[in-house]
């Protein structure tokens, strides 16, 4: 038999519907992702800098090494602390965004509740319910029960603690940071430390940034205010404003050719030729310089050169 008009136009509606059906997936799956890649004038994805990104999140994030990036982006230089939020940073071509995070829900009920099935089943008012297999929901259901919390009229009155705040530090010059021929040599005529180093922080749980070829030292991302202590013994040779980009910095000798470095802080409680005490406050943490939040950079020299901190801080 010959197919009739009635069968080609079921075909075609068929089709439609299959179409329509793609797309809203597609749409639906676009929807979803979090990162979108910009057009660039290099031909290559760009992607919009963001409150709190680093070369390393960002990285990561796509799949990309952080040389990669710097390589297109050579107006960073070597100074992994320069992104500023809203600028565009061109992407490798093999750059691809991570997956959008899966939202899970989990639905808690109290003791003694049951769960009750779910009927997609459109129901108008003053009807009976129909399930799926056309029989109505059960009636003899036990009442659900409202349970008050019992409220506290007179609660006990909040203790406050006056906390004093850190003391701002005097105004201070702006100055260059010694090369690193200068604080070699000076770091054989200070005062020794223990050069065992423990940690310039009490919050050292989210470390924002690594230590990498192209930041030569660890991002701790603490609340601005954050006590910065000492990790070792020694003399303060800087002190002051860094205009390469680390803000409010501190650097100090601790003898035979080591030292340590606080950057991007809000106050200096320290002046150059100080003697200073292993966890002795110098400071408190801030964002001055080239950062997007809060953080402190921390880093460790020996040997002649920058040293992974992660190896030496107890």
């Amino acid at each position: 038999m010959l197919p009739t008009l009635t069968h080609h136009a079921g075909l075609r509606k068929n089709i439609a519907r299959s179409a329509s059906i793609m797309l809203f997936v597609l749409a639906l799956l676009a929807s979803q992702v979090n990162f979108t890649f910009a057009a660039s004038p290099h031909d290559n994805p760009a992607y919009t800098i963001q409150p709190g990104d680093t070369l390393d999140s960002i990285a990561t994030h796509f799949g990309v090494s952080v040389t990669a990036i710097l390589k297109l982006n050579p107006s960073l230089g070597t100074d992994a602390d320069s992104l500023t939020p809203g600028a565009q940073l061109i992407l490798p071509d093999t750059a691809r965004a991570a997956p959008p995070p899966v939202t899970v829900i989990i639905v808690i009920l109290p003791n003694g509740a049951q769960a009750v099935p779910f009927n997609d089943t459109p129901v108008q008012s003053n009807t009976t319910a129909i399930q799926k297999d056309n029989t109505s929901l059960p009636t003899n259901r036990a009442p659900v029960q409202k349970i008050q919390a019992p409220i506290q009229t007179n609660p006990a009155p909040i203790q406050q603690k006056n906390v004093p705040a850190p003391a701002a530090s005097a105004p201070v010059q702006k100055t260059t940071t010694p090369d690193s021929n200068t604080l070699r040599a000076t770091a054989q005529n200070s005062g020794c430390g223990t050069h065992r180093f423990m940690w310039p922080s009490n919050d050292h749980s989210w470390i924002s940034t690594f230590y990498s070829a192209a930041h030569r030292g660890i991002d701790i991302a603490i609340v601005t205010g954050t006590p910065i202590y000492a990790s070792d013994s020694g003399v303060v040779m800087f002190a002051g404003w860094d205009v390469t980009g680390f803000g409010q910095r501190i650097m100090i000798n601790h003898c035979s050719g080591w030292l340590t470095s606080y950057s991007h802080l809000k106050y200096i409680n320290v002046g150059v030729g100080t003697w200073v005490a292993k966890g002795q406050v110098i400071g408190y943490s801030g964002s001055t310089g080239h950062s997007t939040g809060p953080h402190l950079d921390f880093r460790l020299m020996g040997d002649g050169g920058w040293l992974n901190p992660f190896l030496y801080l107890r």
